[in-house]
């Protein structure tokens, strides 16, 4: 797959996906955040910011921001959607009536309860694109946004399409690297945050080193008989 021609679409206006629109605007391309609340996207647009999620983050003259499907899809040559699990359906049935077959990157953790189905495999089932991957890591949204240096992992079965993500978000402060497995990386994603509730309990509860450390060591090997499973 070719590089993308026109603007990223940013589905969410949270935190990590206005990061998002940050880095490729910084990387030099146009990038437009679609928001589900009229009031709150005139608000980003006219402000330039993103106060609720992103307080002191100035949006770059790069990325718009719109509230109407039409318009977030008239332009986009690549979708990333950024929005939580639980609210990935509705959103996704939403704005299907608009969507214009571009290919998909899933930025979103979790997996929705009634159906066990990851962001990924509910993308594809509403609206069945031409190609999904996902990208996560290490990437606290207001770092992101700020520039400071992370990775990720851009996951998913079109090679070509991976390489094409991997080059739109890289720069000398955010490496992005390629990696096959859409499962493991979105099972990961959704369940280290498990991991990482009970190694603050640990803490809490002041058992130590040792002990933070099996849990971490043994929560990764549960994590990984579950997506092997």
């Amino acid at each position: 797959m070719t590089d993308f021609n026109g603007e990223i679409l940013v589905v969410g206006d949270g935190g990590w996906g206005p990061a998002l629109a940050c880095l490729v605007a910084a990387n030099g391309r146009p990038a437009v955040i679609w928001s589900y609340d009229p009031d709150y996207a005139a608000l980003m647009q006219r402000s330039r910011s993103n106060p609720k999620f992103l307080p002191g983050v100035e949006l770059p003259p790069a990325v718009a921001v719109t509230s109407d499907p039409g318009r977030a899809f008239a332009r986009a040559a690549l979708v990333v959607f950024a929005v939580p699990t639980k609210y990935a359906r509705s959103v996704l049935d939403r704005l299907a009536p608009a969507y214009n077959g571009a290919p998909v990157l899933s930025a979103s953790k979790g997996i929705e309860p009634d159906s066990l189905l990851t962001n990924s495999a509910l993308v594809r089932e509403r609206w069945s694109p031409p190609a999904v991957a996902v990208v996560s890591g290490p990437s606290h949204a207001e770092e992101v946004a700020r520039g400071k240096p992370t990775t990720v992992v851009v996951a998913g079965p079109d090679t070509g399409f991976i390489a094409a993500v991997q080059r739109l978000l890289s720069n000398d402060r955010f490496r992005a690297y390629t990696n096959p497995d859409t499962v493991g990386v979105e099972i990961a994603g959704a369940l280290k945050n498990v991991i990482a509730i009970a190694a603050g309990i640990s803490d809490g509860m002041e058992l130590g080193d040792n002990a933070k450390s099996a849990l971490i060591t043994r929560g990764l090997a549960e994590m990984r008989r579950l997506g092997v499973a």
